[in-house]
Parts: C-alpha cells; sequence; structure tokens
C-alpha cells in the first residue's frame, strides 16, 4: 500500500503539473469544468503530492525510484532510437536514392505508372526508375528454350522503354529495364528487392483481368503483404492533365505514405491535394477542430509543414464510404492516394474491406499504397485497435 500510494502520488504530481503545458497548446479550446483560483490550485495540488511522498516509507521510496530510473532509461533510449530511425526514413524519402521499381506485369499499365514515378521522383536526388519484368522459368529448362525467352523479354523491355522513356526524361529522371529469371513472378521481384541496388518504392498496375486479382495469392496480394518496402498499386482511369488529387487520411502509418506521396506529386507541379477525413453526422464542433489539428500534425510530421497547395478538411457523413465517394462526385478529381487498410492481411479482402468498394466506385485512378512495417509493429498496433473497440 505504501508504495502503490507513492506511485499514485507521483502520476499526480505529473498530472498537475501538465496542466500548465495544455493551458499553453490549447489556450481558447472550450473548458467545460476549469480549476479555480488557476494557477494557484495546480501549485498547491503539486506541492501536496511531493510533502505527501516525502513522509512515505523508505522501502517504498527506493522501489519507487527504481522502477521510475529504469523506465526513464528505457523511455529515453527508445526514443532517441526512434527519432534516429524517423530521421534517417525522412532523409530517404526526401533525399531520394534508391529506385522506384515499375513492375511491368501488365504492359497496358506501365505508362500511367511511370508518369507517377516520374513525378515522384522528379524532386529526389539521385533517385532512377527501373522497369522490371520476370522471366518465368522452370528449374531445368534447357539453355535453347532460356535463350529464346530473354530473347523475347529483351524485345519486350526495349518496346516498353520507347513507349515511357519520354514521359521519364521530360522531367529528367533516368529510366532502364531489368529482367529477373525465377519460377514465378513475386519470386523475382523478393530476390530483386534484396539486392545492393535499393529500392524505395514498389509500384504495380492493376491486372489486364480483375481475375487475377482476385484469386487467392495473387502477386500483388503476396508482394503487398511481404515486401520490406513501401508498395502501391495503380488503377488507371487517366492521368492526363493531373491537377486534383484526393487523399482520405486515417490515423494509420499508410495514410501518412499516401499524404507524402501526394505531396511529391503535387510539389511545383501546379497540382492541388485535398486531404479529408470523415467523421460522424452528430461530431461536434469541437470534434471537428481536435480531428482537423491532428490531420495537420499528421502533415507537419510527414512533408514538414502544410504547403499552399493543400487543403485539409473534415467532412460529416455516417458512411466512410458514401463521403469519399461524395466528395469526388463534388469535385473532378483525378487521382485518389488512399492507404490500405489494416485487413490488408486477411485472406478475405484485397486491399480493406472498404478500399475493395471504392477503388470500383470512384471514377478516378486510385492509387493504394502500404508502408512497410516490421511484423512486431503491425501485431502492437492491432493490439491498441482491439483495446480501443
Amino acid at each position: 500500500s505504501y508504495i502503490s500510494s507513492a506511485g499514485y502520488m507521483f502520476v499526480l504530481f505529473w498530472a498537475t503539473l501538465a496542466m500548465f503545458r495544455l493551458r499553453k497548446m490549447y489556450p481558447n479550446i472550450e473548458r467545460p469544468f476549469k480549476a479555480p483560483f488557476f494557477p494557484l490550485t495546480a501549485y498547491i495540488a503539486a506541492a501536496s503530492g511531493i510533502l505527501i511522498i516525502a513522509f512515505a516509507s523508505k522501502t517504498a521510496l527506493k522501489f519507487l525510484g527504481i522502477v521510475l530510473l529504469s523506465l526513464s532509461v528505457i523511455y529515453f533510449i527508445s526514443k532517441a532510437f526512434n527519432k534516429r530511425k524517423e530521421n534517417r526514413t525522412r532523409i530517404e524519402e526526401e533525399v531520394g536514392g534508391g529506385r522506384i521499381l515499375v513492375v511491368t506485369v501488365n504492359p497496358k499499365t506501365a505508362i500511367g505508372l511511370v508518369k507517377i514515378a516520374s513525378r515522384i521522383a522528379e524532386h529526389q536526388e539521385d533517385t532512377s526508375i527501373c522497369l522490371f519484368n520476370v522471366i518465368k522459368a522452370a528449374r531445368g529448362v534447357s539453355q535453347e528454350n532460356m535463350s529464346t525467352l530473354i530473347s523475347q523479354k529483351n524485345a519486350f523491355q526495349n518496346d516498353l522503354l520507347k513507349k515511357t522513356a519520354e514521359i521519364a526524361q521530360a522531367r529528367n529522371v533516368p529510366i532502364y529495364t531489368k529482367h529477373k529469371i525465377a519460377p514465378n513472378v513475386e519470386t523475382g521481384i523478393f530476390n530483386e528487392l534484396k539486392s545492393s541496388n535499393p529500392v524505395q518504392l514498389v509500384l504495380f498496375g492493376w491486372p489486364s483481368t480483375d481475375t487475377k486479382i482476385k484469386v487467392p495469392h495473387n502477386i500483388i496480394k503476396e508482394v503487398l503483404i511481404m515486401a520490406h518496402k513501401n508498395v502501391g498499386v495503380l488503377r488507371d482511369h487517366g492521368l492526363n492533365g493531373l491537377q486534383n488529387i484526393l487523399v482520405p487520411i486515417g490515423n494509420g502509418p499508410n495514410a501518412r505514405l499516401a499524404l507524402k506521396l501526394a505531396s511529391d506529386i503535387a510539389f511545383q507541379q501546379n497540382v492541388n491535394v485535398t486531404a479529408i477525413r470523415i467523421l460522424p453526422q452528430k461530431a461536434s464542433k469541437e470534434t471537428q477542430e481536435d480531428e482537423l489539428s491532428q490531420m495537420q500534425e499528421i502533415a507537419e510530421s510527414e512533408i514538414g509543414s502544410i504547403p499552399p497547395y493543400m487543403e485539409m478538411r473534415t467532412i460529416l457523413s455516417n458512411n466512410v464510404l458514401d463521403g469519399i465517394v461524395g466528395e469526388t462526385e463534388k469535385k473532378q478529381y483525378d487521382l485518389m492516394i488512399i492507404g490500405a487498410a489494416e485487413e490488408v492481411y486477411s485472406p478475405d479482402y484485397i486491399f480493406g474491406k472498404l478500399n475493395d468498394v471504392l477503388v470500383e466506385e470512384v471514377s478516378c485512378s486510385v492509387l493504394i499504397v502500404r508502408r512497410y512495417q516490421p511484423h512486431t509493429a503491425i501485431w502492437f498496433r492491432q493490439q491498441i485497435k482491439l483495446i480501443e473497440e
């Protein structure tokens, strides 16, 4: 009881001091309950906590001190590690370097993918586009057959390069072709991702037939789940004259990547980005302001500051799907970038329950993205979500 009392008073002490910080951060927020004679009452409460702790048992204080010291060491080490990791990731994404791997399984989608990739890479240093393809060959195939397959693939890739090179070169982005021999496409992609030449983003086009993406263990699903790189899948309905981009924002890392890519595509391109968050119809004005502030914090953490070409707002709708589709009908958007849902790991969905329907409902092009996270981070997020529900 001594230990728990001392611990409780310690928490109360810091919670009281937090009132001053919250007042400075949100000076104009509506407060249903107000502390009388503030800040005097807060100082008295903090001093009372220290006084009670001072008269606690020495054993309790020693134990509390050890616990606090241990937690503090863990906190500051993890904070420094995470900060270093975030800075490294941000520098890599902002400065560039590495490649954007455009998988040309369906050649009809290559032009749209190169348009997106070249816009992303244009303002990044030393970033190139790789038109990648896999030569599917079983083990034990004869040398003669292999030579024929390679010749056919080289002819195909040269033709593809002729069609797309002008797009990349117009933005001063280097582009080249590459193929790998593997028993299946996904194995070839995974082998390429392990190469010493780093890849920052893998881009897929939509399959030539919808049935290919709906079968279990399809190529896109496998890479989307297993690749240790950021992945994007584009359903192209036409990207000529790209002017308006819509980005629905949630709280997950995939939505953050969507906002980052939208900013990269729009940067100095005379493109407008509209970031939205769908809230229930009954959401109060205070809730809307809080959600908008959270969206602004996400933007600041991902791209540094909110650029003039980006608009952020909330939309009231009791159905998220209806809210997003309604927005695309009110304004003519050329591209929607949305983060894949956590349901992407479920065999019942391709990109998530909402995204699977959304990609069929909207008339504009859709880019669905997934940011790579270690499995431990994914599991931790899922547990938090279960607790919140």
